[in-house]
């Protein structure tokens, strides 16, 4: 090397080193909790007894329960009303994925799954700041113990996936990216249809001046809802009743309660569902009540935060109400699972845990509880 040449900077290179490596932690977190997914199922089937329904063995318990209906629509199509209500949004992309790639259905569903999440971690970690609060905050999302819903047959990465590139996308600016994510959400889940309400507070603090773009970005924003109607009328014409999908969740004992009583009022009939010795009752009472207690009390964090636009505020604060309005059996069942895709609360739960050590009590615990919960689910047991 010659005298002019300056010799490389040590804080360069460790500068550089940082950032591959924080570009590469969605990636490392995506590998390892799909590895602790998998090992926990595997694991739990040789150490604790079978649980009171059938599941499965090996990989095909990624397709097991709620994941064994999407699969059988993506294959054969709606059936019967009890099929009407899972979404069609997922079960068309396995049948694609099946049909592009020639791969199996399950291996499909769980390959539109996991690129999902991993494309939602990739998102998030951007939205976030890749810095160290950011990097704590998707820690906290994958090992939250009902994160391994992201890794089996159902909507939950999907949905993620989506409320991240919806949100994304009203950042930057890129409105018809924000509202065709918002539609595909709502054909995914009729939950979804509430992006509506950030969409359009978004149109209204930067509807432009033309008034018709104003008008035309204002029209553009039924096309959320209208996915659902799009869904109704398919259900007229397949099943003569286009709320088909409501009297499915009546067949599955789905039924209206009100949110922060029913936490309450499941306790007993829970009890009673399971019986009252039995620990697995016991275990998706508290599994199920204390996400929602979690994620209520990151509620107020999410609502006082300053760097948060108003239809954030207003779509967590909706969605997490809805979620929590209906439920079957127990009376707060999937509550759990509704939670974890929440993702402006993880942000909030990584400044509550600024402190290293509590954080790493944080992640202890719910990695604890998510290799639990993973275990109990491929053995068995209802889980939330």
């Amino acid at each position: 090397m010659s005298a002019s040449t300056p010799a490389p900077s040590s804080d360069g290179a460790t500068a550089v080193r940082a950032g591959a490596l924080r570009w590469s932690l969605p990636l490392w977190l995506w590998m390892l909790q799909f590895a602790a997914t998998l090992g926990s199922i595997f694991l739990f089937r040789h150490i604790v007894p079978r649980g009171p329904f059938h599941i499965p063995y090996g990989i095909d318990t990624l397709g097991a329960w709620d994941g064994g209906h999407y699969l059988a629509i993506a294959e054969r199509g709606y059936q019967s009303v009890t099929d009407t209500a899972f979404f069609p949004i997922y079960p068309l992309a396995i049948r694609w994925l099946h049909r592009l790639a020639q791969l199996p259905y399950l291996t499909s569903a769980v390959v539109v799954s996991q690129l999902s999440l991993l494309a939602a971690l990739f998102v998030l970690d951007g939205v976030w700041g890749r810095n160290r609060a950011a990097a704590k905050a998707l820690c906290l999302l994958a090992a939250f113990p009902t994160a391994f819903f992201f890794n089996v047959a159902y909507t939950e990465s999907v949905t993620l996936f989506l409320y991240a590139i919806f949100f994304f996308a009203l950042r930057r600016g890129s409105w018809w990216t924000a509202v065709v994510a918002a539609a595909v959400a709502t054909g995914v889940h009729d939950l979804n249809v509430l992006l509506a309400l950030p969409a359009l507070l978004a149109w209204f603090r930067d509807r432009p001046s033309a008034r018709g773009w104003r008008r035309g970005r204002l029209l553009s924003i039924s096309l959320i809802p209208l996915a659902l109607v799009a869904y109704m009328a398919f259900l007229g014409v397949r099943f003569g009743h286009p709320l088909a999908f409501l009297m499915a969740e009546a067949q599955w004992g789905r039924h209206f309660t009100v949110p922060v009583l029913n936490l309450f009022q499941a306790w007993p009939s829970g009890a009673k569902w399971f019986g009252p010795a039995r620990w697995d009752g016991l275990t998706l009472y508290a599994v199920n009540a204390g996400a929602t207690l979690l994620f209520y009390a990151l509620g107020v964090g999410v609502v006082r935060c300053r760097s948060l636009d108003l239809g954030t505020k207003v779509f967590y604060v909706a969605t997490a109400l809805a979620s929590t309005t209906s439920s079957t059996f127990n009376g707060i069942e999937s509550f759990g699972r509704f939670m974890v895709v929440l993702f402006p609360a993880y942000p909030v739960l990584a400044r509550w845990c600024r402190p290293l050590p509590l954080w790493l009590l944080a992640m202890v615990v719910f990695l604890a509880g998510r290799v639990a919960l993973a275990g109990f689910f491929g053995a068995g047991y209802v889980v939330t």
